[in-house]
């Protein structure tokens, strides 16, 4: 059983997302969400299968029945008082409400466009309604259905920023420097 829960004053709350590899809840997303929120939602959905087995459908009605996982600014967001608006950039909410777990932050006001002309991560809707996300660190694209499935992953080699440097060289260097630093930490190095 996966579940997302917090401490209250006298008992935990639990929130059921998928239960024997079936879902138990529904992610939720606004009528025109932002290309980040769905993304996310895409990226949930795929990580809670890997996870559970299950695949949490994904609405773009506030007012489904049972457990619901709000990603982004929705009307029920709205409802329970967050609205992109109030955050900053890199400022996130992850709140758990009966039957409900919000997850939130400062999106942009971009729906279905691409974004970060620098070479950041890119999404885009086609025609067909597929959303095509190039994840720069994640170094591949991937397509997702209407319905929030993975329908393709495809492999890209990066280049980092520079001269002949590659996004597996910058990761490779980056997990010596965690070895290092961990060996430092217990006294090998």
């Amino acid at each position: 059983m996966l579940m997302a829960s917090h401490l209250v004053a006298q008992e935990p709350a639990g929130l059921v997302l998928a239960q024997n590899g079936n879902p138990a809840a529904t992610i939720v997303l606004a009528e025109n969400p932002t290309a980040a929120a769905q993304v996310a939602a895409f990226e949930l959905q795929h990580y809670i299968q890997k996870i559970s087995g299950a695949v949490l459908p994904i609405s773009r009605n506030s007012a489904v029945e049972g457990s619901r996982i709000l990603v982004g600014e929705s009307k029920a967001a709205l409802e329970l008082g967050y609205a992109n608006k109030d955050f900053a950039e890199q400022e996130y909410a992850v709140k758990t409400f009966p039957n409900a777990l919000l997850l939130m932050g400062h999106d942009g006001p971009r729906r279905g466009e691409a974004r970060g002309e620098d070479g950041a991560d890119f999404s885009a809707v086609d025609t067909e309604g597929f959303l095509w996300s190039a994840q720069w660190y994640g170094a591949q694209v991937v397509r997702y259905d209407p319905d929030g499935t993975v329908e393709r992953r495809t492999e890209v080699r990066l280049r980092w920023p520079g001269p002949h440097r590659s996004l597996h060289h910058y990761r490779r260097r980056l997990l010596a420097q965690r070895v290092q630093a961990a060996r430092l930490r217990s006294g090998e190095g």
